[in-house]
């Protein structure tokens, strides 16, 4: 599992402050993984259940000053 940010600042254009792009690459390798206990009970009755860690993502902002 690995995560990656780029991004790219540009001039002022018009009536935009300093736009950025940025991308993000969360889970690069698509791995599984456990994020955290769902249901934090004993071996003895049934053992803990877990939440499933999210696969592959990559969102991208926009974003400008005005």
């Amino acid at each position: 599992m690995g995560n990656l940010a780029i991004g790219w600042r540009m001039d002022n254009h018009a009536f935009l402050s300093h736009p950025e792009f940025r991308m993000n690459f969360n889970n690069i390798t698509n791995q599984r993984y456990h994020s955290g206990v769902a249901t934090p009970t004993p071996a003895a009755a049934g053992g803990p259940q877990y939440y499933a860690g999210g696969g592959l993502a990559v969102p991208l902002t926009a974003a400008a000053g005005f």
